[in-house]
């Protein structure tokens, strides 16, 4: 059986037998060589068209007539911001106005948190103390010869010696954090003050601690639970 297929260079009809595919021959025009292709593969289905081919009219027609997705010329257009800028902002007060007269009616504590200076001084003055003390110990410690002769104290000074820099860190902590309204640093404050006090009085139970660390711890509990200190402490 022969196959036709075109040369490649001359565009000449030319015939091969089966056996020459794949093979190369010269064109009987050109003389160039060339090789013999394979026979195209013929699908019997190609040649039946699809009924969108056949009809091209139906199908236009029914692209035509089917519903468009785009809602944009259904869909409302948002009307343009004409309200009078002194009327929302008077609308806005008076929305406001009614949630505090809502808070009041349900006995809601609406004032802002206002720190009393009672609160303030004692703040400042536990950090600032708290401060100078733990700077100038350890500006004490740093000197070489009292670091030299740090592991010749006894032991319970050491121990001593850590102890009121930890509780020195702490006071320091209470102070910031009554600032902020904690009521957490109060507590935790008056506690280590009345520790201080105690012990002080179990070591040496003079008057000195009676006439001077009593009165401060009891004028630190007056300022830190007066019902303003409350006050402030109680809101979140």
């Amino acid at each position: 059986m022969a196959i036709q297929f075109e040369c490649p260079h001359c565009a000449a009809t030319l015939q091969a037998k089966d056996d020459a595919i794949g093979k190369e021959l010269l064109c009987s025009r050109c003389h160039k060589r060339l090789l013999v292709p394979y026979p195209p593969i013929s699908n019997p289905r190609s040649e039946q068209r699809s009924p969108i081919f056949q009809f091209p009219g139906l199908v236009a027609s029914t692209i035509a007539n089917a519903p468009s997705s785009d809602t944009s010329e259904t869909r409302p257009h948002p009307a343009p911001f004409t309200h009078n800028p002194f009327q929302v902002l008077d609308a806005a007060i008076r929305s406001t106005n009614d949630d505090k007269i809502r808070k009041q009616r349900h006995g809601a504590d609406i004032s802002p948190r206002k720190r009393p200076v009672s609160v303030t001084a004692v703040s400042w003055g536990v950090i600032l103390g708290a401060g100078i003390i733990l700077v100038v110990w350890t500006a004490f410690f740093s000197i070489p010869s009292v670091r030299a002769n740090l592991p010749d104290f006894p032991a319970p000074m050491q121990l001593k010696v850590k102890m009121l820099y930890i509780g020195l860190i702490v006071v320091l902590v209470c102070g910031i954090g009554m600032l902020n309204g904690q009521h957490w640093a109060r507590i935790l404050l008056v506690i280590l003050s009345a520790i201080v006090v105690l012990s002080n009085l179990a070591m040496s139970p003079s008057t000195n601690v009676v006439f001077a660390e009593v009165p401060t711890l009891v004028s630190l509990i007056f300022f830190l639970f007066s019902p303003n200190a409350n006050r402030y402490f109680s809101v979140k």
